[in-house]
């Protein structure tokens, strides 16, 4: 039983690392200025990066306002 409940908090344990682990990035296809906030990283061909990954979706949407690459 008690290796049941070892094996319970280490699974809720790696799960909650790998939600706290996600980056938000800024992202806009090539032929626009429109920028969104997305939770994968851009591949380079239909979206492009527009600043690095960020560690809140609230520090990705400052950078997004700031950047001259989006349109306001």
């Amino acid at each position: 039983m008690l290796r049941i409940q070892l094996c319970a908090i280490a699974a809720a344990m790696v799960a909650s690392s790998a939600v706290a682990a996600s980056e938000y990035y800024v992202e806009h296809a090539p032929n626009s200025k429109t920028c969104m906030v997305s939770e994968m990283k851009p591949d380079g061909k239909k979206t492009i990066e527009v600043s690095g990954g960020h560690k809140t979706k609230a520090e990705a949407e400052a950078a997004m306002k700031a950047s001259s690459k989006c349109a306001h």
